[in-house]
């Protein structure tokens, strides 16, 4: 079966592409792959929902596992069981963002960030680039630069 450009990686390069032109090419090349694999295996008949409940998902998933041999069922569940997943990740997003903060926080006034702290803040900061994420990634920077001098 063909690999499947998920909803959350394109929304990861989209992200990941501002500012930078070979980032923003490779996110519009995904996009239109994205869009490729949505036209090619949803039609009419079975639709692309934008929105959508557990229970179709779980009519996809009947309709795939009575037609084996369908791949457009098969990808049609995979393509939506993945919008599905982001869609519930999303919901707790923001309750994610602001427990990371929190804890780069503490360890940055305990003087024990690292490397990793310092992507995670670095996305962090780029996902929801409000002035005391950027303080916090500056200052996780900072004190990693002091260390290794």
């Amino acid at each position: 079966m063909e690999k499947f450009i998920n909803e959350s990686e394109l929304e990861a390069l989209k992200l990941q592409a501002r500012g930078n032109p070979a980032k923003m090419a490779a996110y519009a090349t995904a996009k239109r792959e994205y869009q490729a694999q949505v036209d090619a295996h949803f039609t009419e008949e079975h639709p692309f929902n934008n929105t959508f409940s557990e229970s179709h998902l779980e009519s996809l998933r009947k309709f795939a596992e009575e037609n084996p041999e369908d791949d457009s069922a098969q990808a049609r569940f995979i393509i939506q069981q993945n919008r599905f997943d982001a869609q519930e990740k999303a919901k707790t997003a923001q309750i994610d963002r602001r427990l990371l903060q929190s804890e780069l926080s503490r360890k940055l006034t305990a003087g024990e960030v690292n490397k990793t702290d310092l992507e995670r803040a670095a996305l962090l900061a780029k996902t929801n680039g409000n002035p005391e994420n950027r303080a916090l990634y500056a200052s996780i920077k900072n004190q990693l630069n002091r260390g290794n001098e």
